[in-house]
């Protein structure tokens, strides 16, 4: 048997939520977006907002949700705050994924690679509320890790876009004419920047100093996270960056 927080249990849960996830999203039709967890988030979150008028409209597992909400406020004086955790928690309550505590004890057993003894040592309730709350758990550090900048250095960089891109920008040939060396760059992570195309891209910003026959400027650059191709933007109707 396993411990709840070990790194195990951790990855089996997160597989869990992730295709869970997969499954919201097929259900909305949500093709590849770039934050799958933050997009999951999203269809939960609106499901959550409850809306009597629409009452029709509204989901069987939206009305759950929403029902749970009102009742937590009813009964504990509080909202509970709007944010991954409880979001996925008020959906498992909800009845989104598993319906059974059979299904929920079996889910833990998995998790914590426990045996059929092992599994029985749980009431129903407290095997459906350990389950709410790996669940839970899981979903919230996915997402944590989802948005969260991917921090690299400036150096390292270089190095891979070196690597992997046949472009020029940081060749020393390029660097030399703009009056540059590898300390002239910046560089923030996680921008999700249109493109001229209307493409959305998760991106690098690149600040990059020049100094070119004495005249000093800075200059913003993207680069596309995956292929790390410099994304192109529209600034105003006649400059493109």
């Amino acid at each position: 048997m396993r411990k709840t927080n070990c790194k195990e249990t951790r990855r089996a849960v997160e597989a869990y939520v992730l295709e869970e996830v997969t499954d919201i999203l097929d259900r909305c039709e949500l093709v590849n977006p770039l934050r799958p967890i933050d997009a999951a988030f999203n269809v939960l979150r609106d499901e959550m907002e409850y809306q009597s008028d629409t009452r029709d409209n509204v989901s069987i597992v939206g009305r759950g949700i929403a029902n749970l909400y009102r009742k937590s406020e009813r009964v504990h004086g509080y909202v509970p705050a709007v944010d991954p955790y409880n979001v996925w928690y008020l959906a498992v309550c909800a009845g989104e994924f598993v319906c059974y505590y059979d299904d929920a004890r079996a889910l833990v057993a998995e998790w914590l690679d426990e045996t059929p003894e092992e599994a029985t040592r749980y009431s129903n309730s407290d095997a459906w509320k350990l389950y709410a709350h790996l669940s839970a758990s899981a979903f919230e550090r996915l997402h944590k890790k989802e948005n969260e900048p991917h921090n690299i250095k400036v150096s390292d960089f270089i190095t891979l876009y070196n690597k992997r891109n046949k472009g020029h920008f940081f060749d020393r040939e390029t660097l030399k004419f703009f009056g540059q060396t590898r300390k002239s760059f910046d560089i923030e992570a996680f921008h999700l920047i249109e493109d001229h195309a209307g493409v959305v891209h998760d991106c690098y910003k690149v600040f990059s100093r020049c100094n070119m026959d004495g005249h000093k400027f800075t200059s913003v650059h993207y680069f596309d996270r995956v292929t790390l191709d410099e994304v192109h933007i529209i600034v105003n109707a006649n400059e493109e960056v």
